[in-house]
C-alpha cells in the first residue's frame, strides 16, 4: 500500500494535466508530463496489476465470482497501430 500511496502522488500529476483540470501546454505534449512524474512502464504495468487484484478481490467477496484478466498475445497490435495512423498520419508511433 505506501508504494500504492507513493505512485499515485506521481499519477495526480498526470491525472490534474492532462485529465481533468487539464493545463493547456501540458496537453499538446504529454511526455513531459509523463517524464516529469518519473513513472516508468515497470511501475505502471505494477500498478495496473495492483489495482486489478485489489478490485478483483473486492468483487470476489461481494458476488464470490472471480475475475480473471484474459489472455492477450498482442498478434492484433500491429493492425491497430496501422489503422491509428490511417487516421492520424502525422503522429509518433512505431509499427
Amino acid at each position: 500500500m505506501d508504494r500504492l500511496r507513493a505512485l499515485s502522488e506521481r499519477f495526480k500529476g498526470i491525472r490534474d494535466q492532462t485529465h481533468f483540470h487539464i493545463d493547456r501546454d501540458a496537453v499538446i505534449d504529454t511526455k513531459v508530463v509523463w517524464d516529469d512524474a518519473g513513472i516508468t512502464g515497470n511501475e505502471l504495468g505494477w500498478v495496473l496489476d495492483s489495482v486489478f487484484t485489489i478490485l478483483s478481490e473486492i468483487h470476489f467477496h461481494r458476488t464470490g465470482e472471480r475475475v480473471e484478466v484474459p489472455d492477450y498475445d498482442g498478434t492484433d497490435a500491429a493492425n491497430a497501430i496501422r489503422a491509428y495512423k490511417q487516421v492520424f498520419p502525422d503522429a509518433k508511433i512505431a509499427v
